[in-house]
C-alpha cells in the first residue's frame, strides 16, 4: 500500500513539474501576460497549406479589386483579389432567405444562371397565365445557423432589384437553376 502510494505522489510531483515548465509566455514578457509577442522580423517561411502571392507577382495585382478586407501587413491570398467589383454599375445584388423546397437540392454555385419564380399565392393555385420570373446569377449561397434556411444572394440588373425585392419579401418565390452548361 506504501508503494501505491509513493507511486501515486511520484506521479502526481512529475506531473506538476512538467506543467510548470510548459509557460506560453515568454520570459520577458511574464509581468505582462502577452501570449504572443509582435514579430520583430518575417516568418522565415509560410504554412504550405496557405496560398499566397510573392511580392515578386505584384503585376498580377495591379488592376485587381480587392475581394475581402486586407490589413495593412496582411497575407495576400488569390482569394483575396478580384477582377471585377461585384455588384458592377448597372447591377444589384438582392438576398433571399429561402427554406427548403424553395430552391434545387443541389447545391448552388457561384456564377450559375438561376431564375427566381414567383409561387402560388395563398390559395395554392396555378392560374392559366405564366408565372412571373426573373433571371438572376448566384454570388454566394450560405446556411443560417439554424440550418432552417438558405441565404441566397442573386445579381441582377438595377431595373429587376426592386421587384425581386419585393416579391422575396413576400416569401412567394423560388429559385430554379438554369444549365451549367455554357
Amino acid at each position: 500500500m506504501k508503494l501505491a502510494n509513493r507511486a501515486v505522489r511520484g506521479s502526481i510531483a512529475a506531473f506538476l513539474a512538467l506543467a510548470c515548465t510548459n509557460d506560453p509566455y515568454p520570459a520577458g514578457d511574464v509581468a505582462m501576460k502577452v501570449l504572443y509577442r509582435p514579430f520583430v522580423e518575417a516568418p522565415k517561411t509560410l504554412d504550405p497549406a496557405v496560398a499566397s502571392i510573392p511580392a515578386s507577382d505584384v503585376s498580377m495585382v495591379v488592376g485587381q479589386r480587392a475581394a475581402l478586407d486586407i490589413s495593412a501587413g496582411g497575407l495576400l491570398t488569390p482569394d483575396a483579389i478580384a477582377p471585377e467589383t461585384v455588384p458592377a454599375k448597372g447591377e444589384t445584388v438582392v438576398g433571399l432567405s429561402l427554406v427548403d423546397g424553395m430552391l434545387p437540392a443541389i447545391p448552388l454555385k457561384t456564377g450559375d444562371d438561376v431564375r427566381v419564380v414567383q409561387t402560388p399565392g395563398a390559395q395554392g393555385q396555378v392560374g392559366d397565365v405564366s408565372p412571373v420570373t426573373i433571371a438572376a446569377k448566384v454570388v454566394a449561397v450560405t446556411r443560417s445557423q439554424d440550418g432552417q434556411f438558405a441565404l441566397v444572394d442573386l445579381l441582377v440588373s438595377a431595373d429587376a432589384a426592386p421587384d425581386l425585392a419585393a416579391r422575396a419579401a413576400t416569401g412567394k418565390v423560388a429559385v430554379v437553376l438554369d444549365s451549367r452548361e455554357r
